[in-house]
């Protein structure tokens, strides 16, 4: 029994000490084989290519040798950048995000978009501070990858990410359009800030706040006074996008919406009636504000109070209406 045991123990010392010699062996296998697989990338046929570059990339951080051929191909052969930056860079993981960057700004769009689509693949939330001066960039597509890759960031991020919007208006749209994209994971302050461009004198500026804070729904209640200011008439396409995000908010927008039905502003009562209708919640409270309004002295009131009501009646009707089975 004892030499079964003693003969055991060796046995298994001599695995741990012949361990780090059989991996340093596989790791030279490893590199060997990409390195067969990089010089196919040099082959003209596409197909042979995308091969060995979804071969390359299924040896994920191991591959890591074949970044400056793989940057080459994403590079010269455009056509084939996103297919590169998804199956040949993004497996590699992070050691791929310094020399991407560069390339967000590449002249060619295809080379930029294989960066973005890259990181994106890779989910480099990680990356935020360097990430952030690339969000200053015309080409849409990349910075909604950017932007949506953004919307993951960490909430330590947040600074950096305010710090950056005060640096031109590009940046700071584009901020607001990642704290829209974070939907109901945005942070107070965040929402706050959005709150605060609502009262921007740049319309770009309150369009684009109005909009992430319909994206971020119930959780932006605390936006909902500050948007009664679109009510105006003189606002015209922006009232109109008020109404839509207070919708969007819902329920939280219904107390200010029943107290703006006793403003002077026949425009603000009619208004508060449209988001009240459109929520579509119903209560003994806004039943009898509802009804109440059908006496209002503006008909335009009137006539939102009556369709307010009837669209709160037939989701009365559609919900006890028993389902068909």
């Amino acid at each position: 029994m004892f030499l079964k045991k003693y003969v055991f123990l060796l046995t298994l010392v001599a695995m741990f000490v012949a361990s780090p010699a059989a991996q340093a062996n596989k790791q030279m296998d490893t590199e060997d084989k990409v390195s067969i697989l990089v010089k196919a990338l040099e082959k003209k046929d596409t197909k042979a290519v995308k091969q060995a570059i979804k071969a390359i990339g299924a040896y994920g951080k191991d591959a890591a040798i074949a970044i400056p051929e793989l940057l080459k191909v994403l590079k010269d052969r455009p056509a084939l950048s996103v297919y590169t930056g998804t199956f040949g860079l993004a497996p590699i993981g992070e050691k791929i995000i310094a020399p991407l960057l560069p390339l967000l700004q590449h002249k060619n769009k295809n080379v930029r978009l294989g960066a973005a689509t890259a990181l994106k693949t890779l989910g480099a939330k990680s990356a935020t501070k360097q990430l952030l001066p690339y969000l200053n960039t015309k080409d849409q597509a990349v910075q909604n990858i950017l932007v949506g890759l953004l919307a993951h960031s960490p909430p330590a991020s947040l600074p950096n990410m305010l710090k950056s919007a005060k640096k031109s208006k590009a940046l700071r749209l584009a901020v607001i359009r990642i704290f829209g994209a974070m939907g109901q994971k945005a942070s107070h302050k965040a929402i706050d800030y959005l709150r605060r461009s609502l009262m921007d004198k740049d319309k770009q500026v309150q369009q684009h706040a109005l909009t992430s804070l319909g994206q971020i729904g119930d959780k932006a209640g605390a936006a909902v006074a500050v948007l009664l200011i679109f009510f105006q008439p003189s606002y015209g396409a922006l009232r109109t996008q008020a109404i839509d995000t207070l919708v969007k908010i819902g329920r939280p927008s219904l107390p200010t919406m029943l107290e703006v039905l006793g403003h002077g502003n026949a425009s603000f009562r009619e208004a508060g009636l449209t988001v009240i209708g459109r929520v579509g919640v119903s209560t003994p409270r806004i039943t009898r504000a509802l009804n109440s309004m059908l006496k209002d002295r503006d008909g335009k009131v009137q006539k939102a109070a009556k369709q307010a009501l009837a669209r709160l009646n037939k989701k009365a009707t559609t919900q006890k209406a028993p389902t068909k089975r």
